[in-house]
């Protein structure tokens, strides 16, 4: 989705009165701004489609799950606020955007971060950064998992790192908030980590999508830092769906040839397996492997230090 509402310096009051700053990003589900409240307080705020407000059962759904959102805390996912309503003017007809108010990290993605690094320095992102990184946001998602709640769209880019180098997920749940099954253009950066059923239940409604999709997609993300993804993963959008759909065998021959250790190969080959109940049950069975075979070498390693480095990098 791409807005062009609301301009830098609009207001909405919402029991306080905010004024939108900057656009921070945009994604398939909506646009990301800064804002500011009257207080000087910083806020991201993710502004939908108010095509959302046309189904009542959808919206409803809408502000059920936001209000789970808002009701998690913990130091490796990004809180949600509040929901509002944000009018485009003051007149009674003007339309309406849904939205949330979230916390505002002053920091970036890893996709970024991973991004600048091999830039600068023209070789692959240290494998103990992302074995921290990793091993930080997992313990987010099982918060998330033991309340049955599917992040949907896990991907670097929605990895992000504070200043104090403190990894926090953002965007969970929000793709099933909104009810969004659709395979559109605007997905196909994210489309390699979607897990096989993801793709396929799109086309037979029978296809159950659980929370091991989301297992499925911090192993592409694991592989994807350590070791790197086979080509196909970078194919156009049509290859790259058939490539996760009816190759899985050479998605986990990749893993095999890596140069990983073997434990670590065991677990994210177990978590990109097109079986589903072959995967693990839990995320803290790859997290525990990221922590022991990578990690472990590196124990003077903390987040600080790697929130220094992007620091550096990332100015």
């Amino acid at each position: 989705m791409n807005l062009t509402f609301p301009p830098k310096g609009f207001q909405f009051s919402e029991n306080d009165t905010y004024t939108f700053m900057e656009e921070l990003g945009k994604g398939a589900h909506g646009n990301v701004f800064k804002i500011r409240n009257r207080a000087g307080r910083y806020y991201a705020c993710k502004v939908f489609d108010p095509k959302v407000l046309d189904d009542e059962g959808q919206y409803r759904k809408f502000l059920q799950e936001t209000q789970i959102g808002i009701n998690i805390y913990h130091e490796h996912l990004v809180s949600f606020h509040k929901s509002v309503l944000i009018r485009e003017s003051a007149d009674a007809d003007a339309t309406r955007y849904p939205a949330i108010l979230m916390d505002y990290i002053n920091g970036h993605d890893l996709a970024t971060f991973k991004k600048m690094y091999e830039f600068r320095f023209e070789k692959p992102f240290p494998r103990n950064f992302a074995a921290l990184i990793l091993a930080k946001a997992c313990s987010g998602l099982e918060v998330l998992h033991r309340l049955n709640i599917q992040h949907g769209d896990i991907k670097p880019g929605n990895i992000l790192i504070s200043e104090t180098g403190y990894p926090k997920l953002t965007d969970y749940g929000i793709a099933t908030f909104i009810g969004d099954t659709s395979m559109t253009a605007e997905l196909s950066g994210t489309l390699r980590y979607l897990a096989p059923e993801q793709i396929v239940s799109v086309k037979d409604g029978n296809v159950k999508v659980d929370l091991r999709a989301d297992i499925y997609a911090i192993g592409i993300v694991a592989l994807e830092l350590t070791a790197g993804l086979p080509g196909q993963m970078y194919s156009h959008p049509g290859q790259v769906l058939d490539f996760i759909v009816n190759h899985n065998e050479a998605l986990l021959n990749h893993v095999e040839k890596s140069e990983l250790a073997s434990d670590l190969k065991f677990v994210i080959r177990s978590c990109l397996d097109s079986r589903v109940k072959r995967r693990p049950s839990k995320v803290r069975e790859l997290q525990n492997v990221l922590f022991h075979t990578i990690y472990g070498s590196h124990k003077g390693l903390t987040l600080e230090d790697i929130g220094d480095e992007m620091k550096r990098l990332v100015p």
